[in-house]
């Protein structure tokens, strides 16, 4: 490891706390501090910012192991591993319903630890990758003053900027998850995709896919409007969804 990651292990006995920090030093880990409650451990999260917290569930003091995460991951986003023995079906489930990005039961052998670690390191670093390009899309979704429409493998609008409702009129709540096609492209929505569509679900391909039309849309009023319309595709969850950008082009069409 170029970094050595940070940990906090939180562990009502002692010996068996003792000896974890021994291995996980060996391993190349650097081990911030050992708790032995859910309140400390909060607070310890929070204070020293690890990369993750190894947490046993049965704890000293009113909050157990499972509450505990829950906190340190809606105040700090901290990935959370559990350790414990023998859990009864209720804890299993408390364990599967708090989402946690890995799980140890006692006993467990080094190699169990070391990659039960790694993995839950590697998968919050995707996730963290995954919410920051999400923050970004945001963003210039935001920012952009031509609208952006992603409408997925159901022909229905999956994401709509600002930008897009004051073209059109409707609100976030009046157009997502409903068909474009009956809402605001009834006279063009052929020409865009019907030639098209079906090879598009299929291949992210198009009548309209990589090229610039200009169009007639209807506002949410029963004014028509003319727009331009540029298409691409992207592949989600193995469906190819399309993602339009809109300008309204009316004072160009008058100049």
């Amino acid at each position: 490891m170029d970094e050595k990651a940070k940990i906090l292990i939180v562990d009502d006995e002692r010996t068996i706390a003792r000896e974890m920090r021994h291995k996980l030093e060996s391993m190349g880990y650097d081990v911030l501090a050992i708790v032995s409650s859910g309140e400390e451990a909060i607070k310890k999260a929070e204070e020293l910012h690890p990369d993750l917290v190894l947490m046993d569930i049965i704890l000293q003091g009113e909050v157990d192991g499972v509450e505990a995460a829950g906190q340190i991951r809606t105040r700090s986003g901290i990935p959370v591993v559990y350790v414990t023995a023998n859990p009864s079906d209720a804890r299993l489930e408390n364990i599967k319903r708090s989402e946690p990005f890995g799980c140890l039961f006692k006993p467990f052998e080094d190699i169990e630890l070391h990659a039960t670690i790694d993995m839950a390191l590697h998968r919050y670093k995707m996730e963290k990758k995954l919410r920051e390009s999400e923050e970004i899309f945001r963003a210039i979704g935001t920012a952009a003053n031509d609208g952006i429409i992603m409408i997925d493998n159901e022909e229905k609008v999956s994401y709509w900027n600002g930008a897009a409702g004051k073209i059109f009129g409707y609100t976030d709540e009046e157009i997502l998850g409903k068909e474009l096609r009956p809402a605001i492209m009834p006279k063009c929505f052929h020409k865009a995709f019907e030639t098209g569509f079906s090879k598009f679900k299929v291949t992210g391909q198009g009548a309209a896919v990589g090229k610039t039309l200009e169009l007639a849309a209807v506002k949410k009023d029963g004014t028509e409007i003319p727009i331009e319309l540029s298409m691409s595709a992207v592949k989600i969850d193995g469906e190819w969804n399309a993602i339009g950008l809109v300008r309204d082009i009316t004072e160009r069409r008058e100049a």
